[in-house]
């Protein structure tokens, strides 16, 4: 059967209305009902403040993406370490993001 994960992406506000820790207890009831509802513990639980608009909008449109229209680099991650992909998506519009990872041959920093 194939893996499947759940996403959220919650917000916003502002990092001044944010306590030192504000990430902990919000993640702690998700991971406590995952294994109720799964009854198993999750392999992967990663949340954090920070994300801003440009980025929740290219994680959004990346996640309404078919799996088959995904850049090959992003799906075999040959090309471009997670902090470089980063980087680039930080950087660029979703079209010239895309166009970077179908056309540059190495990473150029």
């Amino acid at each position: 059967m194939k893996k499947e994960y759940w996403m959220c992406i919650i917000g916003s506000t502002t990092r001044d209305r944010l306590p030192d820790g504000s990430d902990f207890p919000m993640r702690m009831p998700v991971r406590e009902t995952y294994t109720k509802l799964t009854g198993q513990q999750d392999e992967h639980c990663w949340s954090g403040w920070g994300l801003s608009d440009r980025k929740r909008e290219l994680i959004m449109k990346i996640w309404n993406m078919d799996e088959a229209d995904l850049p090959n680099e992003i799906v075999c991650g040959e090309q471009f370490t997670p902090k470089q992909l980063f980087i680039l998506a930080h950087k660029y519009n979703m079209a010239d993001f895309i166009k970077i990872l179908k056309e540059a041959p190495t990473w150029k920093g």
